[in-house]
C-alpha cells in the first residue's frame, strides 16, 4: 500500500474504533439467546471476508474500512467468551479459563508478529491473512455445530 507512518498509525487505530463501535450492536444481538450462535459464526465469517478484503486491497481508505469492519466484528467473541465462562463454567475454574480466556489476545499478537515475520521473510505480508481466513472458516463451522444449551448466555 506505500504508506506513512501516520498513515499506518490510522491504520492500526481504526481496529479499535471498529472495537468500540461494535460494542452496542453486541449487546443488542447477544441479549437474544436464540441468535447467540448465528450471531458468533456469521461475525467471526465477515471477520474473515473482510480480512481476505484487506489482504488483497490497493486502496488505503478500503483498507481503513476493512480494518473498521475487523475491529466492530471481533468485538462479539471479546464479550461473548468472558459472559462464556461466567455462565457455564464452575465456580471454582472461572478464574482458570478467564485467565486462559485474556491470555488469548496477548499470545495471539505475539503469534501474529512472529508469524508475519515468516510470511514477510518468505513472501508477502498478505500470507499472515490468508492463515486467518483459513483458521476462521472452521471456527465459524464450530459455532454452528455447538449445542445450543451452551451458547445460552
Amino acid at each position: 500500500l506505500s504508506i506513512d507512518e501516520f498513515r499506518l498509525g490510522l491504520l492500526g487505530s481504526s481496529v479499535y474504533v471498529g472495537n468500540a463501535a461494535g460494542a452496542a450492536a453486541t449487546a443488542y444481538f447477544l441479549s437474544d439467546s436464540s441468535k447467540v450462535r448465528y450471531t458468533l459464526a456469521v461475525t467471526v465469517l465477515l471477520n474473515a471476508a473482510c480480512l481476505l478484503a484487506f489482504a488483497i486491497s490497493q486502496s488505503f481508505m478500503y483498507a481503513i474500512i476493512l480494518r473498521f469492519a475487523t475491529g466492530f466484528l471481533q468485538i462479539f467473541m471479546c464479550v461473548f467468551g468472558p459472559v462464556w465462562v461466567d455462565r457455564f463454567v464452575p465456580e471454582r475454574l472461572k478464574s482458570t479459563y478467564l485467565t486462559l480466556l485474556l491470555l488469548g489476545t496477548p499470545l495471539g499478537v505475539v503469534l501474529g508478529y512472529g508469524l508475519s515475520f515468516v510470511c514477510v521473510s518468505h513472501g508477502t505480508w498478505r500470507w499472515a491473512y490468508y492463515i486467518q481466513l483459513i483458521v476462521a472458516v472452521p471456527e465459524a463451522l464450530c459455532f454452528l455445530a455447538f449445542p445450543a444449551r451452551f451458547m445460552d448466555i
